[in-house]
């Protein structure tokens, strides 16, 4: 899949470095790739709700493979945090970010059917985000 054509229409720059470069960190990580190119395409499709699935995907598959284990993201949040070293701050984007996809995807809350697309745009690049650091702390050298 060409991941241009399916980027954000948003800022070029902020598209190349919050999505294009993790999507290529991913090369190494099939799935989570896949889970990558699954969300972009759902969100040029305006399906909102697989964005967050997929994106949600992707870092719990990331976590799973820096843990090598099979546990849920809930369940790797901390473990993930001391193998990333990661800061109480970062972690705390990782808990809301966990939280924001089980509040507006994966349960049966309220406003699931209601998803604010500029706030969806944001998970899509806040995952990119995500995914950077975590290639830039396991993998020093995509610096």
């Amino acid at each position: 899949m060409d991941r241009w054509n399916v980027l954000p229409s948003g800022v070029e720059e902020l598209d190349e470095a919050l999505v294009g470069q993790p999507y290529e960190w991913l090369s190494n990580f099939p799935n989570e790739k896949k889970d990558m190119s699954n969300a972009l395409s759902a969100y040029k499709k305006k399906n909102y709700g697989e964005v967050i699935g997929n994106c949600y995907n992707a870092v719990e598959g990331i976590s799973r493979i820096a843990l090598n284990n099979k546990s849920t993201l809930d369940k790797n949040i901390k473990p993930f945090r001391e193998k990333l070293s990661l800061s109480e701050q970062w972690t705390s984007f990782l808990n809301n970010f966990y939280h924001y996809a089980n509040t507006a995807k994966r349960h049966a809350d309220e406003g699931r059917h209601e998803l604010d697309p500029a706030e969806i745009e944001a998970y899509l690049y806040l995952t990119g985000i995500f995914l950077r650091l975590a290639s830039q702390k396991l993998d020093p050298e995509t610096s």
